[in-house]
């Protein structure tokens, strides 16, 4: 339940940002999530477990990456290279509990 509340946490974060900035979220996956949510609906036992656990690190990664891009660029607003500051540590330490929690096969 901890990673419900930090991720509960951090879209509200985000979405408080995104309504200063008078910016939009998106309210659905794009094309590529779609694919991927259908895709791991087809699966079932070992081979859905395999699935996620690959989606998940994919994602973590590419949350670091976005919000480490974000940090260190001066193109956006001090408020919101403060807000991706802020969530790196806890980022990286989903990346590494995702890794480390392999499922077993």
């Amino acid at each position: 339940m901890a990673v419900v509340g930090e991720e509960s946490r951090l879209l509200t974060g985000v979405s408080d940002l995104a309504a200063r900035h008078d910016a939009s979220l998106p309210s659905a996956p794009d094309a590529s999530g779609r694919a991927e949510l259908a895709r791991l609906g087809q699966l079932s036992g070992s081979a859905f477990d395999q699935a996620y656990e690959r989606c998940l690190h994919t994602s973590e990664r590419a949350a670091l990456r976005s919000f480490a891009a974000a940090a260190d660029s001066a193109q956006q607003t001090s408020a919101i290279r403060a807000f991706a500051s802020a969530q790196l540590s806890r980022l990286q330490a989903r990346l590494a509990q995702a890794r480390s929690a392999t499922i077993p096969r």
